[in-house]
């Protein structure tokens, strides 16, 4: 069935209210900031890696097979989108220890919590703190908490009202 599809009085099948989009952007917390970012410089040094082995090489030479796969830079911008959802869908691809091990590399501004930046000492982004209880499907990362915010505003003003949530990820 289709919803453009009519019974034989030639009235739809099912009445539909029409369709209605709204964007709602919404700050990460300050670790789920700092796992997205670590993805993010990881993305970005093999997109370079990629386009230097695509012009030189590896061995030097002009060359069109590099080492870095164009599938691999695609992958972690997959990860990166994953990582906005929920953290817990990195985890058979990346283990808490590697998350913590990338996040010492970094220094995160987190500019969602307040007018003003600061650094965040991201060595107190360790298991201790929360990037293992981060990757478990039983943690709220903050589209989830949204998300659930919304569904029960939903169900307090309206009711009667019923809600579909797609997502595209199965985890």
């Amino acid at each position: 069935r289709t919803k453009t599809m009519k019974g034989l009085d030639g009235k739809p099948l099912v009445r539909l209210p029409p369709r209605t989009f709204t964007l709602h952007r919404l700050n990460l917390s300050t670790t789920e900031f700092a796992v997205h970012n670590a993805l993010g410089n990881r993305s970005r040094a093999l997109f370079k890696q990629y386009i230097r082995e695509r012009k030189l090489g590896p061995t030097g030479q002009a060359d069109t097979e590099g080492r870095v796969s164009y599938i691999s830079f695609l992958s972690s911008l997959l990860r990166m989108r994953q990582a906005c959802c929920h953290p817990a869908l990195l985890k058979a691809a990346l283990d808490p220890a590697t998350v913590a091990m990338a996040l010492g590399t970094l220094k995160v501004t987190d500019e969602g919590h307040d007018a003003k930046s600061h650094d965040v000492d991201v060595y107190s982004l360790t298991a201790e703190s929360g990037v293992r209880e981060m990757t478990e499907k039983s943690w709220e990362s903050s589209k989830i908490k949204f998300t659930l915010e919304l569904l029960e505003k939903v169900r307090t003003t309206r009711p009667g009202d019923k809600t579909v949530v797609v997502s595209q990820w199965t985890s």
